[in-house]
């Protein structure tokens, strides 16, 4: 191979697997208007366990503004473990030289979205729960992605569609040394999600050409957020023109020339529900508000045409 061949081919891959982008990673809440702000990360191990961790900053009813962290798995040594915790909004701090969000000891995201971007939670709260991985190989971050919704603007942005991941999870004292794939999704608003809308879809794909995304349905039907595919080597934006439920299967139609997305509601792997690890009373029926009811999360994988489509939907 030449010479420039090579180099060719060097550039290609720090454009498409050597992204790494600090953009709209930081929270956007400023003196004058608070968000409702979400990192939303999502990890399939080749062992079968997949984990979803989200970091968010909510403004709950009657207690004002929160960092929360929500911790949840499937197929864990054969269980479904999960964990919540909540810190006062004081503990959210930012190091933009150091490229790093954290909060109290055992809780931060560092580097830029992309390779080496690394995400830890680590708590001793119920039987004590580690969440340590880092990204590699990384498709592009999507662009941002901005929609009018309900007297608001829901902002989200896929800042690692896709990645290869590695790392430590445990639970207890069981501890396991991980390999797989993940996703970052960043999306803010101001308004409760259920002022927004009543469903929701979450998905990651088995390889980078499969849609990761962030979907809302209202009550009218229309859909909001979007999903990123690598579409001819590059992180496109895909926005859903319809998603159309039939015998608990659910129909994903999408904008560009991309094969429908199938969701089979039949084949529910796991039932979540969002309030499970709230402690309190008062906090629980304020996170009721939020969500306009209990909110149900029912997680799967539906086989897609290239590859594996993992999937959590609620509201359906």
């Amino acid at each position: 191979m030449s010479l420039l061949n090579k180099a060719f081919l060097f550039f290609l891959s720090l454009a498409i697997l050597g992204w790494t982008n600090t953009k709209h990673f930081y929270n956007h809440s400023t003196s004058k208007q608070n968000y409702y702000e979400f990192w939303d990360y999502q990890f399939v191990f080749k062992n079968g366990t997949k984990v979803f961790l989200t970091y968010s900053l909510v403004n709950i009813p009657a207690l004002g503004k929160k960092v929360a962290a929500e911790l949840s798995m499937h197929a864990f040594q054969g269980a479904h473990p999960s964990v919540g915790r909540q810190f006062p909004h004081s503990d959210w701090h930012e190091d933009k030289a150091q490229q790093r969000i954290f909060m109290r000891q055992g809780h931060f995201m560092e580097n830029a979205p992309g390779n080496n971007h690394r995400v830890l939670f680590e708590t001793q709260k119920n039987q004590g729960f580690l969440i340590d991985i880092t990204f590699s190989q990384c498709a592009k971050s999507g662009p941002l992605d901005v929609s009018p919704a309900a007297k608001d603007t829901l902002h989200i942005i896929s800042h690692i569609p896709h990645g290869q991941v590695k790392g430590t999870i445990a639970v207890g004292k069981d501890t396991l040394q991980v390999t797989g794939y993940g996703s970052l999704v960043h999306s803010w608003h101001k308004r409760n999600i259920s002022d927004l809308a009543s469903k929701s879809v979450f998905l990651l794909g088995s390889n980078s050409q499969l849609p990761t995304a962030k979907l809302f349905q209202d009550k009218n039907g229309n859909v909001l957020g979007i999903a990123t595919a690598v579409i001819q080597g590059q992180s496109t934006n895909l926005r859903a023109r319809s998603i159309e439920e039939k015998d608990k299967i659910l129909t994903i139609k999408w904008n560009k020339n991309v094969p429908n997305t199938t969701i089979n509601l039949n084949q529910v792997k796991q039932r979540y529900s969002a309030l499970t690890n709230i402690d309190s009373w008062l906090e629980k029926q304020a996170a009721r508000l939020i969500l306009g009811g209990e909110m149900i999360l029912l997680r799967g994988a539906t086989s897609a045409a290239t590859g594996i489509v993992h999937w959590t939907a609620a509201g359906y």
